[in-house]
């Protein structure tokens, strides 16, 4: 009674407020018609209304979104990529059902357009060539998202991509710099010292290093040092001794949460779960001697992608936030009808965040088919008036990772008469 109001004499319905096909794709009322007679006849019809979808909704940017909401991200690759590398991919759905929900992706703006393609279907932003030395170190990129709405709606991405040379110095420059000064200074005395004792020293260095080898011990040490070379702040530092040879992990970029695995000889470093994809620290070599002589080498560190994030399905949400939802069809709709898409998407980047749907069950086979790459459920045949006025569909979406995660919708299509109400019965 809320949607609605009647003329009495007229019989003209009008409606009382917008209807909204993602809420209410469906609904019926009864009109009853009586005569001044006495006694009163009257006679009553049903009306089915059904809700035309429109394109209201626009496209939402799912990623890259930034601390503030807004649609905007940065993403680091090395310079030495080749092309086809992935740099990232833009993620947006649509709470419209059907064709006007349909995203296509495309570059609004970018700096190069030699060197970035994105894929107008999935959304993906890869390299077109590898990069020169006279190649920009920053790229901004446009990404521009539209539905497939009669008046398309559109929603648009920044994507900042930030060149970066495959090997850079994160290590303290001023540890660096005080070691290579001291290694320019006493180069040549060290050199004139050692051609002038090699040969006298020779037999007292092979005693010593057995006499070494023999009393030979291991000690493991983990500690966090305040460094004040590093700007003050905190930098973790972590030595290994063997024998008369001391190592030691330095770098402000170093996890404190890192540890040395004991019983591989010290080399092995665990670090803990971090959102960054690569790192780096220098590895300082100290001997015993007198003075003390010391190498370093710098240690660069790339993690590689784990499938960890499961597919989170968009649509069909219920009310009560699981993913189910009801369908509603005309029993004469022919083969290849649309009845839905099932929407997901997966936090994973590259291969762990492809999605593929099947459908798991389904009560009867021979009436509905799923694209396995799109989520699209179409009807396979015509109905029959033997087919049941219920189907129970449940979809699973799987990501594409070594070990796949995956998640379940549940679908209700329900086939409905094609009677609509002949609002004309009095006339």
């Amino acid at each position: 009674m809320s949607f609605l109001n009647i003329n009495s004499e007229t019989g003209d319905i009008l409606a009382l407020k917008s209807f909204d096909f993602e809420t209410l794709k469906t609904f019926q009322f009864q009109v009853v018609a009586t005569d001044s007679g006495t006694p009163s006849l009257s006679s009553n019809v049903t009306v089915n209304v059904f809700i035309l979808d429109q394109n209201d909704n626009a496209p939402v940017i799912l990623y890259p979104v930034s601390s503030n909401g807004s649609a905007e991200g940065v993403e680091e690759i090395p310079r030495n990529v080749n092309a086809g590398h992935l740099v990232t991919k833009v993620r947006a759905y649509d709470a419209d059902i059907g064709y006007n929900g349909w995203l296509l992706f495309s570059l609004q703006d970018v700096t190069d357009h030699s060197l970035f393609g994105l894929d107008r279907y999935t959304g993906q932003i890869r390299t077109l060539r590898s990069f020169t030395e006279t190649d920009e170190a920053e790229h901004k990129l446009v990404i521009l998202v539209k539905d497939n709405g009669n008046v398309s709606l559109s929603a648009t991405a920044t994507v900042l991509v930030k060149v970066v040379e495959p090997k850079e110095a994160f290590a303290a420059s001023d540890v660096k710099s005080a070691t290579k000064d001291e290694e320019d200074n006493n180069v040549t005395f060290y050199l004139m010292i050692t051609l002038g004792s090699v040969s006298t020293l020779f037999l007292i260095s092979i005693i010593v290093l057995i006499a070494m080898q023999c009393s030979k011990t291991t000690d493991y040490t983990s500690k966090y040092l305040q460094e004040t070379n590093y700007d003050g702040t905190l930098c973790h530092s972590i030595q290994y001794r063997s024998g008369d040879k001391r190592y030691m992990l330095v770098g402000p970029r170093m996890s404190i949460g890192s540890t040395i695995v004991p019983g591989s000889h010290a080399n092995t470093l665990v670090l803990p779960d971090r959102r960054g994809t690569s790192g780096e620290f220098q590895v300082v070599a100290t001997d015993s001697g007198t003075p003390s002589l010391s190498s370093n080498v710098t240690v660069n560190v790339f993690i590689l992608d784990q499938n960890d994030n499961a597919p989170v399905i968009l649509y069909p949400v219920s009310s009560n936030g699981s993913a189910e939802g009801v369908e509603e069809i005309p029993r004469n709709v022919n083969a290849g009808h649309l009845v839905t898409k099932v929407r997901a998407y997966d936090a994973d980047i590259g291969y762990n965040g492809w999605l593929l749907f099947s459908l798991q069950d389904v009560t009867d086979h021979s009436l509905f088919g799923l694209d396995r790459y799109t989520g699209q459920i179409r009807t396979l045949r015509s109905f029959t008036e033997t087919d049941e006025a219920e189907h129970k569909l449940v979809i699973l979406v799987k990501d594409n990772g070594n070990v796949s995660l995956s998640a379940t919708a549940t679908v209700l299509v329900k086939v409905v008469e094609p009677k609509e109400a002949l609002l004309l019965l009095l006339v």
